[in-house]
């Protein structure tokens, strides 16, 4: 059951499809590559559990926190939280997180990865907005799926505190059996059904 003044989105099996055919086009592009792998905390984190098993390169694996959210459902000004400590010099970098809304996260962290030196830079989300706004449409081609423009959660780090602005959501639907009952799931943060404690 959804949380109220919800809706689904995509489904378990349609990202399941969707993180299955971008791995395939990040492993042809990766091919002979050793990359820094940067999960873009926190909502990029679920989405590169998901995706790095299905990479077939050796890499290594760091983070990178840069936010305009920050646990909002509008973006403000970017802060930096963390930075890399695997040196970027003369490296591939895969640049993964969750949602390219603006585009202001992912252009300051590619600019970021620049001015560190590295030697191809690469990135992939999970979801798209499609909306015209983006600073740059050309900031990534590895695009898992597209999602209208509305405020949507479900694969990032949520809390079980649905927003009442909440008008669409993106949730996966577990297997029946897989979660006790009278529990829903949302992705990785757990949202009691209606009516229980």
């Amino acid at each position: 059951m959804l949380p109220e003044n919800c809706t689904l989105v995509f489904d378990n099996a349609e990202i399941t499809s969707a993180l299955d055919k971008l791995a395939i086009g990040l492993n042809q592009q990766l091919k002979n590559e050793t990359p820094v792998v940067l999960c873009v905390m926190q909502g990029g984190l679920v989405f590169s559990g998901h995706l790095i098993p299905r990479l077939q390169c050796m890499l290594e694996i760091d983070y990178i926190h840069a936010t305009r959210y920050d646990n909002k459902t509008s973006g403000g000004d970017l802060v930096w939280k963390a930075y890399p400590v695997t040196s970027l010099t003369e490296r591939t970098v895969l640049i993964l997180d969750d949602i390219l809304d603006e585009g202001q996260t992912l252009q300051s962290i590619v600019k970021y990865c620049e001015l560190q030196g590295a030697s191809k830079i690469i990135s992939a989300v999970l979801l798209r907005k499609n909306h015209g706004r983006c600073v740059d449409e050309k900031l990534t081609d590895n695009i898992a799926l597209n999602v209208e423009d509305r405020y949507v959660f479900g694969f990032p780090i949520i809390s079980a505190e649905v927003p009442d602005a909440v008008s669409i959501a993106f949730m996966i639907t577990p297997a029946p059996g897989a979660i006790p009952s009278g529990v829903g799931i949302v992705m990785s943060g757990l949202v009691p059904r209606k009516g229980t404690p």
